[in-house]
């Protein structure tokens, strides 16, 4: 065997571990989406409908057909794969197939967006009267938005090209935004609770579990963002750039797989639990210890 053959081989062996770790991940993402937007749609047959419930309903169902679309994709890429295992310039592969990898990056991107814009909204509905602190999430999520779109366009162009550096940069404004957000939430949770204990409020509210749920599902957010950024920065590096080291390149493609999976899955998380009887988001929780008032509004539906 030439070691231009040995070669092949080790590429086509690379490409099956990661095929299959991508059909995986998203194979599971698109079970569980599926049984959250039909939860989420039962949900809300109960209560009356009206604009805001049925975007939120919309949103989550485009993201939900792009996490499929996606899905699919990555399907036929499998088996396409396996077909075009040892052709080398991706010019030689049908143009169905490159066609297939441009609507992947665009879907990816969309989830993408979907759940940073749903991290900004969540934060956003708690400072109803502070200009300031939203006006500095909606410049991260309009510079985040133009990244995303950046990237997406240099990377349709460069399909045969290794990840550009912009990937990093696009990944590390989303960890920016969901930073931002969850500790805006984490700071409102900690000035509600400790409200509560001045003014012997004991009882953990229907609030306090929807602000923590927020916070704690935001951190977990933050260390599957983490562990994507890692690992794709750890692959782009000057002395690993280039270089077939396999576990490095696998936990990079797992981490981008996992993160954009995640990405769709959140907004329905969100949505469910803002429509659960169990932990009603529509909820203002007023404390009163001789003249003070807390105020606490999770939710404008």
């Amino acid at each position: 065997m030439t070691p231009a053959e040995q070669e092949q081989l080790f590429d086509a062996g690379f490409n099956s571990y990661v095929n299959v770790i991508s059909v995986a991940v998203f194979a599971v993402a698109g079970g569980i989406a599926t049984l959250g937007i039909l939860i989420a749609t039962w949900l809300l047959q109960a209560k009356t409908w009206g604009e805001p419930k049925a975007m939120q309903l919309l949103c989550c169902t485009a993201i939900w057909l792009c996490l499929i679309g996606q899905s699919f994709l990555i399907y036929i890429a499998v088996l396409d794969g396996i077909r075009f295992s040892f052709v080398e310039e991706i010019s030689i592969l049908p143009l169905s197939l490159v066609n297939m990898d441009k609507i992947e990056i665009i879907l990816g991107a969309i989830m993408i967006l979907g759940g940073d814009l749903v991290i900004c909204w969540r934060a956003w509905v708690l400072f109803p009267h502070d200009k300031i602190w939203r006006f500095v999430l909606a410049i991260i999520m309009i510079c985040n938005i133009g990244l995303n779109i950046a990237d997406s366009t240099f990377d349709i162009k460069m399909l045969n090209e290794s990840p550009p550096a912009l990937d990093t940069v696009t990944l590390s404004i989303s960890v920016a935004t969901n930073m931002t957000a969850t500790s805006l939430i984490s700071w409102k949770a900690w000035a509600h609770y400790r409200t509560a204990r001045e003014v012997s409020v004991w009882r953990k509210s229907h609030a306090q579990k929807v602000l923590f749920f927020l916070m704690e599902s935001g951190a977990v957010f933050l260390v599957i963002q983490l562990f994507s950024l890692i690992g794709m920065s750890l692959s782009l590096s000057p002395p690993l750039a280039g270089k077939k080291l396999t576990t490095i390149f696998l936990f990079a493609d797992a981490g981008q797989d996992v993160w954009e999976a995640s990405a769709a899955l959140y907004p329905i998380v969100i949505m469910i639990l803002i429509h659960s009887d169990h932990l009603p988001i529509v909820e203002t929780l007023h404390l009163t210890a001789q003249s003070s008032t807390l105020s606490v509004p999770l939710s404008v539906l």
